[in-house]
């Protein structure tokens, strides 16, 4: 007989993921919790806020975009009309060439506001991340074995909120004399027990 030990395969630190202050703490020491189970709540405010002015940016910049287009439009049913008179006498060439100028001038202008929509998507998608990352979920099934800060604190990203362990997932793990070691091989049964005279396995 060898004195051995359970080793969680997975636990670990949980720990934030934006900068802001704690608003709950949600999980007790010992207490079994579910992957996915709200641990703590860490204030949103300020990411809520940030969402409405990225979302407003993103309005702007859609706005920007059709009435870029619409002028282009216009623009183009102009050119069209003065190039028709392009084999009379009436043809304004100097005007045929600033309207095509201008034709160009809003694609161009059509592609940079499709590029600024674009970002502030980028952006509200990154601000809605942060939203949703104040919320720390259990990434695994497991016990909490330590409370690692208190509502109130302000806690920064990488910072511990809870460690946990998993109890799910265990292994024993035993150390051998090296004298013994020749006796063991791969697939061959081992029974331990949970402390003296525990159960058997």
């Amino acid at each position: 007989p060898l004195v051995g030990r359970l080793v969680a395969l997975r636990s670990g630190v949980i720990a934030a993921r934006v900068d802001a202050p704690v608003a709950e703490m949600k999980a007790m020491v010992g207490e079994t919790v579910k992957k996915g189970d709200v641990l703590a709540v860490l204030a949103d405010q300020k990411f809520r806020h940030d969402r409405e002015e990225k979302a407003a940016d993103l309005s702007g910049a859609k706005a920007a975009v059709e009435t870029a287009q619409s002028r282009l439009k216009l623009a183009e049913q102009e050119l069209k009309r003065i190039r028709e008179l392009r084999n009379s006498s009436a043809f304004p060439k100097a005007r045929f060439e600033d309207k095509r100028v201008d034709v160009n001038r809003l694609k161009n202008e059509i592609l940079e506001a499709r590029a600024k929509v674009a970002k502030a998507q980028a952006s509200l998608r990154g601000v809605e991340t942060d939203l949703a990352n104040t919320r720390i979920l259990a990434p695994y099934d497991g016990t909490i074995t330590r409370r690692q800060t208190e509502i109130g604190a302000y806690v920064k990203v990488g910072q511990a909120i809870y460690t946990m362990v998993s109890d799910h997932a265990l292994e024993v793990e035993v150390d051998v004399p090296a004298a013994r070691v020749s006796n063991l091989h791969r697939g061959t049964p081992c029974r331990f027990e949970l402390g003296r005279g525990g159960e058997s396995y």
